[in-house]
């Protein structure tokens, strides 16, 4: 396929640029344009040799338009006039005003572009916009396809539920069949793209294994080869490979290290894992030297990297995301199956259990959340120290009852949005940092209690010392953007503020889906 020449719209900080960089497709962004100049900033540091640009897209013309010979536009246009928390002007709301222009401009150009994809809130797909959106789609010869999806479907622990759109016009054809209906489901021709579904089903596999009789789960490890859960990764970021005390780096985000004119792309978590600890014991990890940390994502040193045209059609993805375990500080999952039997550890099951009304568990999204990687893969290894910044204020803890209360070893967070760190409600999940079995039943009991009593915040020192205890803090920003798949190499700027990081991922994308989409959506061109 020759190289696409991309139009980013509404470019934020670079989803949509991570998502092409992950599909591996030939691309070149011609131009990125966003209004925010927060977003800006965070943009030209993480692709610094991209062309930016702070015009409002309002202001576009035809004659540009044909001039950049555009063989592909990708945007999110903004998302408050459609969203349940707004008050859903939608056609009326000014800050939609930009993509209807958009949409007027594309019947009149001569060299229209071959692909379109667009995402945005759940909401959209109700809205007049919308319906202006399929209209000029239909008059310029577009065929299309809407999806409903969440990072749950994809085995990502995130509940993040979002509209697309992926369009290419004619005579371009897509490889499956279209429907009229919104899809909720991803295509069954899609899951060999599925990399952390995959590993999931990997991982599950080699624990059974390690779980038969007599069998050491380390052996176990040890016996899985690149035929049965794909190809040796290579080391984590900060191993020592030089044998002189040396780390590994990531090159930046877009470099080309295979030697060709691929651009490659980079994991997107590290977490090296050779002990557990549970509240405060060291135990050996279930890693062999050959699976010593978490790799979530592309590996790039990987010569069956998902660039590869060979691996990408037919190898599982078990090379992109490699290894079980999570961080020190939190890591209480140390194996889900117990030496020499299958079952779930009886501390486990009790964190479960007493922490089950402690978390926002939607029915519908349940059964999808079981298929999830788990949250621990997501976490940063780091020090004690990094997170203390990130503990939660006495004051914040009088918001117990609202908060969805997580651990490393679940398969499930709730959408995290632009006011996380600052508001509590519905706005993204808080870590549970303890594996006490004892503080979580007590902190389980006080909830219980204080929603029969309807008593939501007027507690004592002695009630606010129960949830104390449970030492709850909040993620920090690259672990959100974990969540949502952003390169290991992606970085925020060094003096932007936590609150900004906060709201610029709220106002992001998953990019792992968006690869997939993408990939989808030129499937079978040539």
């Amino acid at each position: 396929m020759k190289t696409l020449r991309v139009l980013e719209l509404y470019s934020g900080i670079g989803g949509m640029h991570c998502a092409l960089t992950e599909s591996c497709l030939p691309f070149e962004v011609i131009l990125a344009i966003d209004v925010n100049t927060t977003a800006n900033k965070a943009y030209r540091h993480a692709f610094p040799a991209s062309k930016l640009s702070e015009c409002g897209i309002e202001t576009l013309t035809v004659k540009q338009l044909d001039e950049w010979k555009i063989d592909m536009i990708v945007m999110s246009p903004p998302c408050q006039p459609f969203t349940r928390v707004g008050k859903k002007l939608d056609t009326e709301d000014l800050r939609s005003k930009s993509f209807l222009h958009l949409l007027s401009l594309l019947p009149k150009l001569t060299y229209c572009p071959s692909y379109i994809l667009v995402e945005n809130v759940k909401g959209f797909e109700s809205s007049q916009t919308r319906d202006r959106l399929l209209d000029t789609l239909h008059t310029c010869s577009f065929n299309f396809q809407e999806c409903l999806l969440t990072p749950l479907q994809f085995g990502i622990p995130n509940s993040r539920l979002r509209y697309y759109l992926i369009a290419k016009r004619a005579p371009l054809k897509f490889s499956f069949k279209t429907s009229e209906k919104i899809l909720d489901t991803v295509p069954s021709f899609a899951a060999r793209w599925l990399s952390y579904k995959v590993h999931k089903k990997c991982s599950s596999s080699r624990s059974a294994i390690g779980s038969e009789a007599g069998a050491s789960t380390t052996s176990a490890v040890a016996t899985d080869t690149t035929e049965t859960c794909g190809t040796t990764m290579s080391p984590p970021i900060g191993t020592d490979i030089t044998g002189t005390g040396g780390t590994t780096t990531s090159p930046p985000v877009g470099t080309d290290i295979t030697g060709t004119s691929g651009t490659s792309t980079l994991p997107v978590a590290t977490i090296a894992t050779d002990t557990t600890v549970i509240d405060g014991t060291k135990t050996p990890s279930t890693n062999t030297p050959a699976d010593s940390g978490i790799q979530i994502g592309i590996n790039s040193n990987n010569k069956h990297t998902i660039c590869s045209q060979k691996s990408s059609e037919k190898s599982n993805m078990c090379s992109n995301i490699h290894g079980e375990g999570g961080q020190e500080h939190t890591n209480f999952c140390t194996s889900l199956y117990e030496k020499n039997r299958v079952g779930y550890s009886g501390k486990y099951q009790a964190l479960l259990e007493y922490g089950h009304n402690m978390r926002q568990l939607e029915s519908d999204v349940r059964k999808l959340s079981e298929e999830c990687v788990s949250l621990g893969h997501f976490l940063e290894q780091r020090e004690q120290e990094h997170f203390d910044a990130y503990r939660l204020t006495d004051k914040e803890l009088r918001r117990f009852i609202v908060m969805d209360i997580v651990h490393p070893c679940l398969t499930k967070t709730i959408c995290f949005t632009k006011r996380y760190g600052h508001f509590m409600e519905g706005a993204g999940s808080i870590i549970q940092m303890t594996t006490d079995v004892e503080v979580v039943k007590r902190a389980s009991e006080f909830k219980h209690s204080a929603m029969e009593l309807q008593n939501r915040d007027e507690w004592g020192e002695e009630d606010i010392a129960i949830i104390r205890a449970l030492q709850l803090r909040y993620f920090t920003p690259r672990e959100i953007a974990n969540l949502l798949c952003f390169q290991q190499g992606y970085s925020f700027p060094e003096d932007q503020s936590r609150i900004q990081s906060y709201r610029l991922l709220g106002n992001s994308l998953n990019v792992h889906v968006v690869s997939v989409l993408l990939r989808m959506l030129v499937d079978g061109d040539t």
